[in-house]
C-alpha cells in the first residue's frame, strides 16, 4: 500500500463513521497521523490550498506493505531493525527517512530511555529471552537464550539453553566469564528483555532471520556464536560510536581476574535403587552395579553426563545424560548386569538377606522354595528399602515368616498396614547408622552418669586429703607403696 492509497483508506473509513482510534488500528498508524490526513482533506475541500501540504514521491512509498507487516509482527520493532530488514530485501535509501516514516506509523512515541554509562570493569547485566522455534527433526520448542553483557564494552556473551534453573544460570556465567576474559565487579539482574540482534539503543533485538539456519539444537549456537563474532563485536555502537570489540580491549584489564579453577555447579541428588538396578533423574533412568538395589546413592549431574557413587563416594557408574525432552528413556550398561546362570546373583541376594539378619535370611529360603520367580521378588523386596525403614521392613518379614507368607504381594499388604514410607532424610539417617556400625562394630560406651561429675565440683571435706586431680597417680607410687619400701 502506498502513501496515497492509506489516504485514501483513511478518508473512505472516516466517511464510513469509523473514529480516528479505530482507523489508527486497523491500518496500524498512529492517531496523529490519521488527523493529519482528515486535517489535509478538509483542508482541500474548503480550497484552502495554502494549508495542504503534497507529498513528494519517496524511495520509502513502494516498501510501506513491508513496514506495515513488519509493524503488524512486531509492534515493539525499533527502526534500526526495519531498515535493516529493508536493506536485505534491496531498499537503497538512508536510515533517517526509516525513522522518520516509523514514528509516524507507530501507535505511541517510545518512551524516553535515560542512560546509565559506567567505567571499564565496573558493570555486566544479565537476563534471558524465550523463543518458540520450529526445528525439522524435533519439530516446535521452546528455547531459553542467556546474555552476559558488558556495561562499558558493550560486548556480549550468549547461549541457547533448555532450561533457567540455578545450575544453568551458574554454568553460563561461568562460560560468559571465560568468554570475556574476567568478571565484572558487579551485575545487574532485572525483567529486561535480553535480545541478540540489531543495536538501536541499549538493547538490540534478536535477528530471526538467522534462526533460519538452525535445523537442530546444536546449530542454534552455532548461529549465536557466528552473530557475536561477525556482527555484535565489530559493529559500530549507536552509544558509544565505537566497537565492542575494541571497548572490550580497553575494559579486559579492569575485569577480576578468573581463578585457577572455575566453580563446579553441578547438582548431586539421592536416588533410590529400583528392583531393575536404575536410578532415575527427569524422567529417565541409569544403570547402577545390580547389587545395590535398594540403597540410596549420591548422584551428580553435570551438563552431559550423570555420575553415580557408592555410599563410599566411590564412581560407580557414568553415563550421557539423556534428553530432559523425551522421557522414558534408559541408559544400561551390560556390566551392571548380573550373569544369566544366576550364581552371582543368588549369591548377592543371600549376602544382602544375611545384613538384615537371621529372619530375613529365613524368609529367603521359604521364598526360594515356595516360589517359581523367588529370585525377582527377593530383589523387589530389597528395593523396598528404599521406601521403608530397615526397621519397619524386618518386621513386615518377621511377620510373613510366622504365618508362612513367602511372596513379595504378602510383604508389601504388610507394610501398607503398619508402615509409613520414610522421608530422603531419614533414608540417609538409616544408610549412615548401617555404614557406622559396620566402621565400630563394637558395642558404644554407654554414657556415665551425672553424679560422677558433680564430685570433681565440690570442695572436699578437712582430713579427707587433697583434690581429686592433686592425688598421685597409683603409677607414680612405688612398686610398695608411698614410702618406696618393703614392709619389714
Amino acid at each position: 500500500m502506498t502513501v496515497e492509497e492509506l489516504r485514501n483508506r483513511i478518508v473512505e473509513r472516516w466517511q464510513a463513521g469509523a473514529s480516528a482510534r479505530v482507523i489508527g488500528r486497523e491500518l496500524g498508524v498512529s492517531r496523529s497521523t490519521v488527523r493529519s490526513v482528515l486535517a489535509e482533506f478538509q483542508a482541500g475541500r474548503n480550497g484552502d490550498e495554502s494549508s495542504r501540504s503534497f507529498a513528494r514521491p519517496s524511495k520509502l512509498d513502494a516498501w510501506l506493505p513491508t513496514i506495515s507487516s513488519l509493524l503488524a509482527r512486531y509492534p515493539d520493532i525499533t527502526a534500526a531493525r526495519v531498515y535493516q530488514e529493508l536493506r536485505s530485501q534491496g531498499f537503497t535509501g538512508r536510515y533517517t527517512i526509516v525513522r522518520e516514516r516509523l514514528r509516524q506509523l507507530r501507535p505511541t512515541a517510545p518512551q524516553p530511555v535515560v542512560r546509565f554509562e559506567t567505567g571499564p570493569g565496573v558493570q555486566a547485566q544479565m537476563d534471558y529471552s524465550t523463543y518458540t522455534l520450529d526445528f525439522t527433526v524435533e519439530g516446535r520448542r521452546r528455547e531459553h537464550l542467556f546474555g552476559y553483557m558488558l556495561g562499558y564494552s558493550r560486548r556480549q556473551y550468549l547461549r541457547f539453553v533448555e532450561h533457567q534453573d540455578f545450575e544453568t544460570t551458574v554454568r553460563e556465567h561461568i562460560r560468559a566469564f571465560e568468554h570475556l576474559g574476567g568478571v565484572a565487579a558487579t551485575c545487574l539482574y532485572d525483567n529486561m528483555k535480553v535480545v541478540v540482534s540489531g543495536f538501536d539503543g541499549h538493547e538490540p533485538i534478536y535477528n530471526p532471520r538467522f534462526l533460519a539456519f538452525a535445523t537442530h539444537y546444536g546449530h542454534l549456537n552455532d548461529v549465536t556464536r557466528w552473530w557475536l563474532e561477525q556482527v555484535s563485536n565489530v559493529h559500530l555502537h549507536r552509544t558509544t560510536n565505537q566497537r565492542p570489540i575494541d571497548r572490550h580491549a580497553e575494559e579486559l584489564p579492569y575485569l577480576i581476574p578468573l581463578p585457577a579453577r572455575a566453580f563446579d555447579p553441578s547438582p548431586v541428588v539421592y536416588r533410590v535403587v529400583d528392583a531393575e538396578g536404575l536410578v532415575a533423574w527427569r524422567g529417565n533412568r541409569y544403570s547402577v552395579p545390580w547389587r545395590y538395589i535398594g540403597q540410596t546413592l549420591p548422584v551428580r549431574i553435570t551438563e552431559t553426563e550423570v555420575i553415580i557413587y557408592s555410599p563410599q563416594v566411590e564412581e560407580l557408574a557414568r553415563h550421557p545424560l539423556l534428553d530432559a525432552g523425551t522421557s522414558g528413556q534408559q541408559s544400561v550398561q551390560s556390566e551392571h548386569q548380573p550373569r544369566r546362570d544366576g550364581a552371582e546373583r543368588l549369591e548377592m541376594l543371600r549376602e544382602r538377606f544375611a545384613q538384615l539378619g537371621e529372619v530375613a535370611t529365613r524368609f529367603l529360603d521359604g521364598l526360594l522354595t515356595s516360589r517359581r520367580n523367588g529370585k525377582d521378588e527377593a530383589q523387589k523386596i530389597l528395593a523396598l528399602l528404599g521406601t521403608y525403614a530397615q526397621l519397619d521392613l524386618l518386621r513386615a518379614l518377621t511377620r510373613a515368616v510366622r504365618y508362612g507368607a513367602f511372596s513379595l504381594r504378602a510383604v508389601e499388604r504388610i507394610l501398607a498396614v503398619t508402615a509409613r514410607p520414610k522421608g530422603l532424610l531419614q533414608t540417609l539417617a538409616d544408610e549412615a547408622r548401617q555404614r557406622l556400625a559396620q566402621l565400630h562394630p563394637d558395642p558404644p560406651v554407654p554414657p556415665r552418669p551425672t553424679s560422677d561429675y558433680q564430685s570433681l565440683l565440690e570442695e572436699p571435706a578437712d582430713g579427707q586429703g587433697p583434690p581429686v586431680e592433686d592425688q598421685p597417680h597409683e603409677d607414680q607410687l612405688g612398686e610398695n607403696g608411698p614410702g618406696g619400701e618393703a614392709p619389714a
